[in-house]
């Protein structure tokens, strides 16, 4: 690839992030001691943004100016009763679920992603984001929770 193919070649950023994902729900209201009410995320959503927002700022990577492609794939664990006991302990139980179809929304998870990569300043806004492409699945048996995530110009 020439010099020139390089820069007009659209730029794709991968980021895997381990840690528990939480979904950025609606705020809460806590009412603060001057009897104010203070509107706030729980304690995970910062601390999965913060994680989130770390891992991309590593790459120091100059910000993508245009549009943008974003593919997110999330990987959650499996609920303790997923899991055989006694001598089937650590094997999955046939019944237990192939996708997770209980919460946390998809959505959800995608908006605090979303809104850690431009806390990072990766891009200006998410509105730069045309296409999303998001999936959750239960890990493997022997991998970590967290997410994958591709940023591509298109």
């Amino acid at each position: 690839m020439s010099p020139l193919d390089a820069l007009l070649s659209p730029r794709t950023l991968t980021i895997d992030v381990r840690g528990l994902p939480h979904p950025q729900g609606s705020m809460k209201a806590h009412p603060l001691p001057n009897g104010k009410v203070a509107l706030r995320y729980p304690p995970g959503v910062y601390q999965w943004r913060a994680q989130v927002q770390q891992a991309v700022a590593q790459l120091e990577e100059p910000p993508l100016e245009g549009a943008v492609a974003l593919r997110l794939g999330f990987d959650l664990p499996r609920p303790g009763g997923h899991f055989g006991t006694g001598r089937n302990a650590g094997t999955l139980r046939p019944a237990a679920p192939v996708w997770p179809i209980t919460m946390p929304d998809l959505d959800k998870l995608v908006r605090a992603v979303c809104d850690a990569i431009t806390d990072a300043g990766q891009w200006k806004d998410d509105s730069q984001v045309v296409t999303i492409t998001a999936a959750k699945r239960y890990c493997p048996l022997n991998k970590p929770p967290g997410v994958q995530i591709t940023i591509m110009e298109v």
